[in-house]
């Protein structure tokens, strides 16, 4: 039990790859796929990751009605229907506002979520918020694929949740937030 207390707030000895999503091209950021059951929009749902701070199950399990934006406030609040911390699937809510420039960041929460919604065929509140060219769920497994093709080849189910966690502490945000 010592031992094991002595590693307690340490972190893992192996961490996941760090990537933050402003370095992707242009080119990857606007391209689309979803061959294979990869995601469409590949860049976007990295991003996405590293904004919401999510896991890469939490983020193949998103539907489009678990992201919602309030237009008066440039709010989005997004709904994690079950995660690590919420084994009984209370369900937890995050809400980010827009960065607030005359010309909104690529990374801007309200920017990135007006994009995906509005890159949907669908309106049905159950389809996946990253669906393939089909319009079906993309596996957990194939999306980190598909990030480890498009973005980065050492990225793993972990990395943009530590990418968003080191983004966010680089801007001064104190780093209890980002638990």
């Amino acid at each position: 039990m010592v031992k094991r207390a002595l590693k307690r707030d340490v972190g893992p000895e192996n961490r996941a790859k760090e990537f933050d999503p402003a370095n992707i091209s242009q080119e990857v950021w606007e391209s689309q796929s979803g061959d294979g059951n990869r995601p469409r929009r590949v860049a976007w749902s990295y991003a996405w990751a590293v904004v919401w701070m999510l896991r890469s199950i939490e983020l193949a399990a998103m539907r489009l009605g678990d992201a919602h934006v309030e237009f008066s406030k440039k709010t989005v609040t997004l709904l994690i229907r079950k995660s690590k911390t919420d084994q009984r699937a209370l369900g937890v809510k995050r809400t980010l506002v827009c960065c607030g420039l005359p010309t909104c960041l690529r990374l801007c929460p309200w920017n990135l979520a007006l994009r995906v919604l509005a890159d949907h065929d669908s309106d049905d509140e159950n389809a996946p918020l990253f669906p393939d060219k089909k319009g079906k769920l993309v596996p957990k497994v194939k999306m980190i694929k598909a990030w480890m093709e498009n973005i980065d080849p050492e990225i793993t189910g972990h990395s943009g949740r530590r990418s968003g966690a080191m983004w966010y502490a680089r801007r001064g945000l104190p780093i209890l937030w980002c638990v």
